[in-house]
């Protein structure tokens, strides 16, 4: 497992866990939840933002998001 903020890869891989902080609820609300499918879209030359495919739609993730995400590769 390994935090979606440092993933390379653009194949989907679903969401372990996501780190208690003031953003989970946020995040939450944006449809990114344990055991959901997320794929990475593109990411900013610096890693900052973040474009993912989530449940069907593209949201952008600031790095100290991506950072509260645990993946596992499918």
């Amino acid at each position: 497992m390994s935090k979606l903020s440092s993933s390379l890869s653009s194949t989907p891989q679903t969401i372990a866990h996501i780190e208690e902080s003031d953003l989970k609820d946020r995040l939450y609300e944006m449809g990114v939840y344990p055991d959901q499918t997320i794929e990475i879209v593109r990411k900013a030359p610096f890693g900052d933002p973040l474009i993912v495919k989530v449940g069907g739609q593209l949201i952008m993730l600031r790095q100290n998001e991506a950072d509260l995400i645990t993946i596992k590769e499918n």
